[in-house]
């Protein structure tokens, strides 16, 4: 699988990529999961996109416990929103949402955060 340097970034991603939109129920169990990812690396794919929205957060869930054990053979992202803050501050639901990910990939690190969502009201 060919990786190409991502800007000036010290990050090489493969030039495909795996979605995490169908990991999670109903698409998709853990079994299903692992089996996608292992899959993945073993042909070289390492870049994995996936957010903390989809299947109600499970995409998450079920692709840290996929990689559990070879973290360090792709590169993660994941997205959060800026929607509905209510008393929350940009900083603070940035901060909340980035350890929740934290937490549900079984990682200390996401190489890639992204804004998923931005509500209007943000400048």
């Amino acid at each position: 699988m060919e990786h190409r340097k991502l800007g000036s970034s010290d990050l090489e991603p493969s030039v495909i990529g795996i979605g995490g939109y169908p990991f999670g129920p109903p698409l998709a169990d853990q079994a299903m999961t692992t089996q996608v990812l292992t899959r993945a690396r073993e042909v070289g794919v390492n870049y994995i996109d996936t957010s903390d929205i989809y299947a109600q957060g499970q995409s998450e869930v079920q692709i840290g416990v996929a990689i559990e054990g070879h973290r360090d053979d792709f590169i993660l992202a994941t997205k959060f929103n800026l929607s509905n803050l209510g008393d929350e501050t940009p900083r603070q639901r940035i901060m909340r949402k980035c350890d929740e990910s934290l937490a549900k990939l079984k990682t200390d690190h996401i190489d890639l955060y992204q804004i998923h969502h931005v509500a209007p009201e943000i400048p």
